[in-house]
């Protein structure tokens, strides 16, 4: 049986591509039923390669077929993929979020950077090393940083590193963790710990700090103090 794909139009190679992927030729009919049909793309610029077989077994020349580049392919089992796909291992999520309400379906990614600013809200303190990253997948954003602190300024009070890269969800009671697995000069009790959450409907991290029987308490200005610095990471939902 050849597995040579017969000459004419794209819908006629997409039929040959779906036998030759599995091999039986009855499989073909399902192609009709959405499986992966490019027959709706014109020659023009993107190339789709496959393989010429005309002896079953035997490799030869791989040929090229042409098409529109940012073309929507739809149908892929019952799956639909809007925006620019990529055969060579990416796949593009357009920069203005395309939102669903299923909860099955991933609308969302993007990845990028942010610089955290210790503050107490209304003054900042100023930083030699401010550094964070982020990467969006849905609602979910997962959030890393680093910060050395020089000077803390006019900062007075309870701390907070503002500057995250998103809003936090508004919903009543989703609060989020942010783990400090270091930090350094800080004037705190040996034991203590630092410790973050990010409330509903906010873009910062409330600074924490495990010093009372009965749980966390703000962390304020002159326990940071100057040169201080600390690595946090954590996630929360928009």
């Amino acid at each position: 049986m050849s597995l040579e794909p017969p000459p004419g139009s794209i819908k006629e190679f997409n039929h040959a591509w779906v036998k030759w992927l599995n091999g039986l030729r009855t499989y073909v009919n399902d192609v009709n039923g959405g499986i992966f049909d490019l027959s709706a793309l014109t020659a023009t610029v993107a190339e789709l390669n496959y393989n010429d077989v005309t002896t079953p077994g035997t490799a030869e020349a791989t040929k090229t077929v042409t098409t529109d580049a940012n073309k929507d392919i739809t149908g892929l089992r019952n799956v639909t993929l809007t925006g620019n796909i990529g055969f060579g291992g990416q796949l593009s999520f357009p920069a203005s979020v395309s939102a669903s309400t299923d909860a099955n379906t991933l609308d969302d990614y993007e990845e990028g950077t942010f610089t955290p600013v210790l503050s107490d809200g209304s003054n900042n303190a100023t930083a030699s090393v401010a550094v964070g990253s982020y990467r969006k997948i849905g609602d979910a954003v997962f959030i890393k940083g680093y910060i050395l602190v020089t000077s803390l300024g006019s900062v007075s009070g309870s701390l907070r590193l503002t500057g995250l890269p998103f809003t936090s969800s508004s919903t009543a009671n989703t609060h989020s963790s942010v783990s400090f697995g270091y930090g350094a000069v800080f004037s705190v009790t040996a034991g203590y710990s630092v410790s973050g959450i990010i409330d509903p409907g906010t873009s910062y991290i409330n600074v924490k700090l495990w010093d009372d029987t009965a749980g966390t308490t703000d962390m304020q200005h002159d326990e940071w103090t100057t040169d201080g610095r600390a690595m946090f990471s954590g996630f929360y939902t928009v």
